[in-house]
């Protein structure tokens, strides 16, 4: 169990002043949005790496995902608008023009 929370930060990597200024949304719908996917996504299958991915991976990845959880249309754009600002971060500034 340790090992987990050692690698919880960077796997769900918590809501930065980044996150909210690269996202079209504000603090809260990404705080939901990393609530969602630590409680709807993390809980059938093992969290994958949020800045490992493209925006476009996950833009294609959630809808799919979301049908299997039965999420809601809010909590869905809450999560890809999360998950997005996350892999933003993640980016290069150089790389993100």
């Amino acid at each position: 169990m340790v090992f987990l929370a050692q690698c919880a930060p960077s796997t769900m990597p918590a809501v930065s002043e980044e996150m909210v200024a690269l996202s079209p949304v504000d603090r809260d719908h990404l705080e939901n949005g990393r609530a969602v996917y630590r409680q709807a996504c993390a809980n059938c299958h093992d969290p994958i790496a949020v800045r490992g991915k493209s925006a476009a991976y996950w833009t294609g990845y959630v809808p799919h995902m979301a049908d299997h959880a039965d999420l809601l249309p809010a909590d869905q754009a809450d999560l890809l608008n999360y998950l997005v600002a996350a892999q933003l971060e993640a980016t290069p500034r150089k790389q993100r023009d």
